[in-house]
């Protein structure tokens, strides 16, 4: 609450006495009741990055705050107005913020982008020795760079038809969201 209060008050002197006179004292409030409104920024990120969690406290006994932080899932804590995270999956952040008087609480939500999904077969490919194949890194309008230095969705790749042959290719896949992945395969020509 926040105002400004006048009130009037008897005037004790040294004497014990107390004089008919009164006396104006002007208290002037300020402040409010004790409120937390955490967020975390960035509030959604890929799988691996961090993210810092900000408490937002006011009001109630300001600069004497004490924080206590947990999660869901559990086996996150911190004392810190301000931690640093680094969740698996969607979380949430609660905290209670105390002002040695009262205390209040609040949560937040730290969301985590889908990794790109990418599935180029089985990790050992066998094919005839005349054939060519097509590897599809999926994940439409995403990012990719293979190992041979293509940059486009699929590949296509074959071998000289002479003999057995063993090529091996990676791909990176980086999604709209700026999540990356990678897979490999290694593919075999043979009789």
């Amino acid at each position: 609450m926040t105002g400004v209060q006048t009130c009037a008050l008897p005037i004790y002197l040294n004497t014990n006495c107390i004089s008919n006179n009164e006396a104006t004292v002007t208290v002037e409030v300020t402040g409010g009741p004790l409120n937390v409104n955490p967020v975390a920024t960035p509030n959604a990120v890929c799988r691996g990055d961090s993210t810092r969690l900000h408490a937002a406290a006011g009001g109630g006994n300001v600069g004497h705050y004490s924080y206590s932080w947990s999660s869901d899932p559990p086996g996150f804590t911190s004392s810190s107005p301000e931690p640093m995270v680094k969740p698996a999956v969607n979380t949430i952040y609660s905290v209670t913020v105390t002002d040695e008087y009262n205390q209040t609480s609040g949560s937040t939500q730290v969301i985590i982008h889908p990794d790109p999904y990418i599935y180029l077969g089985p990790s050992d490919t066998t094919i005839c020795i005349y054939d060519s194949i097509i590897l599809d890194a999926g994940d439409q309008g995403a990012a990719y760079l293979w190992s041979n230095g293509a940059t486009t969705r699929t590949i296509s790749f074959g071998t000289t038809g002479i003999g057995f042959d063993a090529q091996h290719y990676d791909v990176e896949v980086i999604n709209s969201y700026g999540c990356r992945s990678t897979s490999g395969i290694n593919v075999f020509f043979s009789l």
